[in-house]
């Protein structure tokens, strides 16, 4: 800290200016003229005056939806999709699980699976460093760990415990098998003894980019230049949010930022765009169906009608923009664990085949609804079974809602979106005693697929597994699947460098952002 007499002194000096300065004329001129020219350039260069955000040419701005800048990297809530946002450009992790199920090494170099897969010991590359310049290290990983197990635990981080074995290599035991593991140890390293819990002034990560400052409406980044994949080209980062998606599209229009990620329930045409690059990439873990209530939709063949007169690709192509994937059963036709069988009911498109199975019948059933789907894609369902001859109330509700609903059970079926994992545990959805299981199924042998579907590491087992299951539940037909979501971001022709082929949550479009550059 300054010495306080020195700035009293240096204060009082300038404080009846020019009188003091007077006495040490001309020199006292040419000195303080230096200073104020030094201090201005400083400021000139390092901020907008207006905006005081960083002023360079070579800045990346994205626009996001948020309510706040309000950040801690353990926070959940109205702006958790903010929180992540700013994990990924800030923290590193392990490894990094693409979309396609490979596990791809980060901060750690190798790893060893041992004693039938509920050992795994990590070995880490000696110079991933922290923002700081200090190395991480197995102390670093250890520490995250266990902070995270003991602020936020879990089903999953109940289930391992860690050790370590030297400077640079990690252990961890699992009680049981986990084919989720590599996801479960998905936690921000951060340097051993920190805790940002109750300080975030100074974040210290391993990521492309260093958190300098937020204000209401913006955070802001610089680049971390001894980042172990290479300097990110954008010396700074800007996340700028807004009230809407809408206010976000018309900001990328007037060129006021350089991209944005969309959700597939805000309806763009892609077209509209000429000066502009939309990437898209198919998410094999978030969907959207409508579930039945087993408990209460027993009819078979009035499910298989509700299924069959409903046009999945109507809703991608029309109603969504091709923003979405059509979907038939219950792993999406992009998911990796998806198996492409001809002997499995698609329950494609079919009304006269609809109608048939009702028999001339009149039948009437309440649906809640998720409030973020589309309400054409409401009006169209709607409409669809009204042809079919059934009359429908569709009710929204939010997301918590919706949960009190699925474990109160009072409900005929609810339309909604699922995000499950890259390794997909659906176990959570359709095991017969899941407080999440909506549709109520309950079936012994689905129940034992699932238990081997959670306990087979061996990719080509559990593939072969879930086709199985695919097909048993497609039998019973508890949901009308209605699509898969795609990952949809729109950006500047003159941002190069881009590439999301391997993303399977949002949030990982920033896992190669140092890669991204202006031509």
């Amino acid at each position: 800290m300054p010495n306080v007499n020195i700035l009293i002194k240096f204060r009082d000096f300038f404080w009846n200016y020019p009188e003091n300065i007077k006495k040490y004329s001309p020199i006292s001129y040419i000195i303080l003229s230096i200073i104020i020219v030094i201090f201005l350039l400083a400021l000139f260069f390092k901020y907008n005056f207006l905006s005081l955000k960083p002023f360079s040419n070579n800045t990346y701005t994205e626009g996001v939806v948020s309510n706040s800048t309000y950040y801690n990297p353990y926070s959940s809530g109205k702006n958790i999709t903010f929180v992540k946002d700013v994990n990924s450009l800030i923290f590193s992790h392990l490894v990094y699980i693409q979309s396609n199920g490979y596990v791809q090494p980060i901060v750690a170099k190798s790893w060893k699976i041992e004693n039938s897969s509920t050992k795994y010991v990590f070995t880490l590359k000696h110079n991933f460093l922290f923002q700081n310049g200090n190395p991480v290290n197995a102390y670093d990983v250890y520490y995250s760990f266990n902070f995270n197990k003991k602020y936020f635990p879990t089903t999953a981080s109940s289930n391992i415990t860690a050790k370590v074995l030297s400077k640079y290599k990690i252990e961890f035991l699992l009680k049981n098998i986990d084919v989720k593991f590599f996801e479960d140890i998905n936690f921000n390293i951060v340097p051993s003894g920190t805790n940002y819990i109750n300080n975030t002034s100074n974040i210290i990560g391993s990521g492309a980019y260093k958190l300098d400052y937020l204000t209401n409406t913006e955070a802001i980044f610089s680049r971390f230049n001894n980042y172990y994949f290479g300097t990110p080209h954008f010396n700074h980062f800007i996340l700028k949010t807004f009230k809407n998606y809408h206010d976000v599209l018309s900001s990328i229009e007037k060129d006021n930022i350089d991209g944005a990620y969309f959700p597939n329930y805000i309806n763009i045409n892609t077209n509209q765009f000429p000066n502009l690059t939309v990437y898209q990439k198919p998410l094999g873990n978030y969907y959207t169906g409508i579930f039945f209530n087993l408990n209460k939709i027993t009819n078979l063949s009035f499910r298989n009608a509700l299924s069959y007169s409903v046009s999945r690709r109507y809703i991608t192509e029309t109603l969504l923009s091709n923003t979405a994937s059509p979907m038939y059963t219950p792993i999406p036709s992009s998911s990796w664990e998806y198996s492409n069988l001809s002997n499995i009911n698609s329950y494609h498109f079919n009304p006269k085949k609809a109608a048939n199975l009702l028999n001339g019948a009149q039948y009437s059933i309440n649906v809640y609804y998720l409030n973020t789907i589309p309400i054409s894609v409401i009006n169209y369902v709607k409409k669809s079974w009204e042809n079919i001859g059934v009359s429908s109330t569709f009710i929204p509700e939010n997301n918590i809602e919706i949960s009190h609903l699925v474990l109160k059970g009072n409900y005929d079926a609810i339309l909604t979106s699922i995000k499950s994992s890259i390794n997909s545990n659906n176990i959570s959805l359709w095991y017969s005693k899941s407080k999440t299981n909506i549709s109520k199924l309950s079936n012994n042998q689905i129940n034992q697929l699932l238990l081997v579907g959670i306990s087979t590491i061996n990719e080509k087992n559990r593939k072969e597994t879930y086709a199985i299951f695919e097909k048993d539940v497609q039998a019973i037909d508890p949901a009308v699947f209605l699509y898969s979501d795609n990952f949809m971001y729109i950006a500047n022709n003159n941002i190069k460098g881009i590439n999301f082929s391997n993303i399977s949550y949002p949030h990982q479009r920033f896992y190669f952002v140092y890669n991204w550059f202006l031509s």
